[in-house]
């Protein structure tokens, strides 16, 4: 197995076995932190606090997370789909990358989750829960993603109570707060108070309109709206749904253990998510991601590696990689003539079902 760059090849190859600060920071990686992703993005982390000469190997963090039942998840082969790469937009006045110039959000569902008292995005806003305080049921979480830096911003959402809780939608509010506070603690990170969202892509959800809506229309903001139910056209936000909520599932696992190992009694396991979203986040942005080579905490930073420059390239090349053997306008198969029609092509004629909810495809 090739060293990685950047190691030391003193003993490396001859390791065959974790050694037990390894193990040790494996345990606390993955079972007491309940820290989710990949056996890469396990790797970086490990590697991130262990520092480059003393973490294990690719091959040795592989091994460990190969002994974890709860990692051994199921997946279902992917299915091509003929869509165009996602590429981030550039700054027509100094044509250079930069961040927020196109972002992506979506919502996703949780188990229901009991918080006292109000929930504030902002740090250090949240006073003193009073013994008193009401008890929310929080089911929602909103997503917000930069597609150049990989930046992500994830809070809870609330529900429209007053329609059925299996039809209910998030509020319309909270997820034009969600963008605010997004946009805030970006502008921080890159030490740029003048950094604007130019462009948003969201799906026909009804939390993008309303109070929403206006926000973007006052603050100028381009909306990209997904068409009906595909959410191909959302990839960005649907990947990064994805790993925020296998995050929140290792991380309740960890609270399991814990749990089990101090033998809480039953009434005392809640597991509240929305006390665990700022630290959902500290790991979503302290992840190296593949794509960009970095870890998005340092790619938003103007002085850090990898630059905004970098990021474009690397997310260019990776498309290019993916989707640059395609052939364009050549016969489908099974369809007689070309994939361009024109006049006089027989075709299959497209079906719509309508009649309640979104309209299908026969």
């Amino acid at each position: 197995m090739p060293v990685r760059a950047g190691a030391s090849t003193a003993g490396y190859a001859a390791q065959n076995q974790l050694t037990p600060a390894q193990l040790a920071v494996l345990n606390q990686v993955y079972d007491v932190d309940g820290f989710a992703g990949g056996y890469k993005v396990i790797y970086w982390e490990v590697r991130r606090r262990m520092g480059n000469v003393n973490a294990p190997s690719r091959r040795l963090v592989r091994e460990y997370l190969s002994t974890k039942l709860e990692y051994q998840m199921a997946q279902t082969v992917a299915e091509p789909r003929a869509v165009v790469p996602l590429i981030p937009r550039i700054d027509p006045t100094t044509r250079e990358p930069i961040p927020l110039g196109l972002v992506a959000a979506d919502t996703f569902f949780l188990p229901a989750s009991f918080h006292r008292g109000n929930y504030q995005m902002a740090p250090g806003a949240r006073a003193a829960v009073a013994r008193n305080a009401k008890t929310n049921v929080w089911r929602v979480c909103v997503l917000v993603a930069d597609t150049l830096v990989k930046y992500i911003y994830c809070a809870p959402c609330r529900l429209r109570t007053s329609l059925d809780i299996d039809q209910a939608r998030p509020h319309s509010e909270t997820s034009r707060d969600a963008l605010i506070e997004f946009r805030r603690r970006a502008r921080v990170q890159a030490n740029d108070p003048n950094l604007q969202i130019k462009r948003l892509m969201v799906d026909a959800g009804s939390e993008w309109h309303a109070a929403c809506e206006t926000w973007t229309t006052a603050e100028n903001i381009e909306v990209v709206r997904t068409q009906g139910s595909k959410s191909a056209s959302n990839s960005i936000a649907e990947v990064h749904v994805r790993i925020a909520r296998r995050m929140f599932v290792h991380d309740f696992k960890a609270f399991q253990r814990r749990w089990e190992s101090d033998q809480t009694p039953a009434a005392q396991r809640n597991y509240d998510f929305v006390d665990r979203c700022d630290a959902i986040n500290e790991r979503l942005n302290h992840r190296r991601v593949g794509v960009i080579k970095g870890f998005p905490l340092h790619a938003i930073q103007p002085n850090q590696s990898p630059s905004y420059r970098e990021c474009l390239d690397r997310i260019v090349d990776a498309e290019k990689k993916c989707y640059g053997g395609r052939a364009i306008d050549e016969p489908i198969v099974g369809q007689m003539g070309p994939a361009v029609l024109a006049v006089n092509t027989y075709v299959r004629k497209v079906k719509r079902k309508t009649g309640g909810g979104t309209a299908k495809l026969s």
